[in-house]
């Protein structure tokens, strides 16, 4: 009985140490994989973001673009047109 006692004490509780610091430690692993998975979620959502608000911005230019050709297009026709009537 003495020696299962001193084989508890000098093997069994360092050994629980051993793995409550193991499991300490695999907390705080968690914890900072959780971290880093939100982190990286925020981080991706706000890529998307400016994704779509570059999108936009494009959009927006392309259409501006597009009312200025037509414009454009529309003073070439006028001006066609007084062309052809001062000339003709």
């Amino acid at each position: 009985s003495i020696y299962l006692r001193l084989c508890r004490d000098r093997i069994g509780v360092p050994m629980k140490r051993r793995a409550d610091e193991a499991a300490a430690l695999a907390r705080q692993a968690k914890r900072a994989c959780d971290k880093a998975a939100e982190e990286n979620e925020y981080l991706k959502s706000k890529r998307e973001g400016m994704l779509r608000a570059h999108e936009a911005e494009r959009e927006g230019m392309n259409s501006e673009w597009k009312a200025l050709v037509n414009k454009v297009i529309g003073m070439e026709r006028d001006l066609g047109c007084r062309v052809l009537q001062n000339n003709g």
